[in-house]
C-alpha cells in the first residue's frame, strides 16, 4: 500500500504539470485570439470612422452641387422673365 501511495506521488506531480502546461498554453492562444480580436476591432473603428469622413464629404459636395443647381435656375428663371418682358415691350409697342 506504502508502494502505491509512493508511486501515485510522481504521477499526481506530473498530471499537476501536464495540466499546468496545457493551461498556460490554452491562456496564451486566448491572449492571441484577443489580441486579434483587438486589432480587428480598431480596424472596423478605422473603416467606420472613413466611411463616415466619406459621407460627410459627399454630403457636403451634393449640398454645393445643389446650390449651383439652384443658382443656375435662378439665372435662369431671371433671364427668362428679361426675354418675356422684352418681349412685351416689342408687342405693346
Amino acid at each position: 500500500m506504502l508502494e502505491l501511495a509512493l508511486l501515485s506521488i510522481p504521477i499526481m506531480l506530473i498530471a499537476a504539470l501536464i495540466i499546468s502546461v496545457s493551461m498556460r498554453y490554452r491562456l496564451e492562444v486566448m491572449k492571441l485570439e484577443a489580441a486579434r480580436e483587438d486589432k480587428a476591432l480598431a480596424e472596423l473603428r478605422q473603416q467606420i470612422e472613413q466611411m463616415r469622413e466619406t459621407g460627410v464629404q459627399y454630403d457636403l459636395a451634393l449640398e454645393q452641387t445643389l446650390q449651383r443647381l439652384e443658382d443656375r435656375l435662378q439665372q435662369l428663371e431671371e433671364r427668362l422673365a428679361q426675354l418675356e418682358q422684352q418681349r412685351s415691350t416689342h408687342t405693346v409697342g
